[in-house]
Parts: structure tokens; C-alpha cells; sequence
């Protein structure tokens, strides 16, 4: 609930952020009066502030809320299936527990060394978390082998559909 919770409230801290002039202009107007200075806090702030100026490049608050809205719903199918996945190959876990695992996992995933299709570090990260929560390491690789197959699997099927998608939208425009 903890982790609902403070979710929902960084999603809605980013639509205010990015919903609202004001807050730029505010952002706008500290970063100028700091300039000259380099803090740890005002480059967090220069962040914060090129995504909004990269927010704002979209043309409506209506197509940044539907981009919010499908990344969020891409991010909660993907915890989904793969909660499944482990789920009917024995191994439970509870939803915090896999929370941490799977979250910790996609941090791995940003190492910039990988395989082909993500094979090495995807399987290495996901059984070392697994077998620190009392899994054995054959059952964990052999299960995180056969759900990243079948997560690879899944991702192409819903890009092509999506991709069908935006072509049936593109011939249906006026």
C-alpha cells in the first residue's frame, strides 16, 4: 500500500509539474537568481526543468496525459505478466517481494552491456534476486530463462499490434 501510494502521488507531482506554467516559470526564475552555482540541488532542478521544457513540446496536455497514462498501464501489464509467469512456474513470492525483485531487476537491465534480446544480465540479475528471497539457483535461472522467452514473446506480439493499430489509425485519418 506504502508503495501504491507513494507511486500515485510522484505520478501526480509529475502531471502538476508538467500541467502548470506557473511551476516553470518559478523553476525559471530560482535557476536564474542560482545560476553561477553548481549544487547537487540545482542541478536536480536544471533536470527537472529540461523535462518540462521536453513536456511541453507535445502539442495538447491532452496527447502528454494519454502518453502518462498508456506508459503506466505498458509498466503495470509488464509487473503483471511476469507476477503469472513466476506464479505458475511455483514460485510465490509476495507482492512486495516481488515488487523489490522485479523493480531491482529493470534497474539491472539499464547496464549498458547486454546480450542479444537482454540474455545475460536479465537472467543473472533476476535469479541472484530471486535466490536471495530462498529459491534454489536451478529452479531460478531455468525459471527466468523461460520467462524472459516468453516476456520476449509477448513484448512482439503487442508491438505488433500496436503497430496495426497505427497503421488502421493512419488510414482512417481524414
Amino acid at each position: 500500500t506504502l508503495l501504491f501510494t507513494l507511486s500515485f502521488l510522484i505520478f501526480l507531482l509529475i502531471i502538476f509539474l508538467t500541467l502548470t506554467q506557473k511551476t516553470q516559470h518559478l523553476l525559471d526564475v530560482y535557476l536564474l537568481k542560482r545560476q553561477g552555482k553548481k549544487t547537487y540541488w540545482i542541478s536536480l532542478l536544471t533536470k527537472i526543468k529540461n523535462l518540462l521544457l521536453f513536456l511541453h513540446t507535445f502539442h495538447s496536455k491532452r496527447k502528454l496525459l494519454l502518453l502518462l497514462f498508456y506508459s503506466l498501464c505498458a509498466w503495470m501489464s509488464y509487473y503483471a505478466l511476469m507476477y503469472f509467469l513466476y506464479y505458475i512456474s511455483n514460485i510465490h513470492f509476495s507482492y512486495i517481494d516481488f515488487l523489490f525483485i522485479l523493480s531491482a531487476a529493470v534497474l539491472f537491465a539499464l547496464i549498458p552491456i547486454q546480450g542479444i534480446a537482454g540474455f545475460g544480465n536479465v537472467e543473472i540479475s533476476w535469479s541472484i534476486l530471486i535466490m536471495l528471497f530462498g529459491i534454489e539457483s536451478a529452479l531460478a535461472l531455468e525459471t527466468t530463462i523461460h520467462v524472459h522467452i516468453i516476456g520476449i514473446i509477448a513484448t512482439i506480439i503487442i508491438g505488433v499490434i500496436g503497430l496495426f493499430l497505427y497503421f488502421f489509425i493512419e488510414e482512417n485519418k481524414p
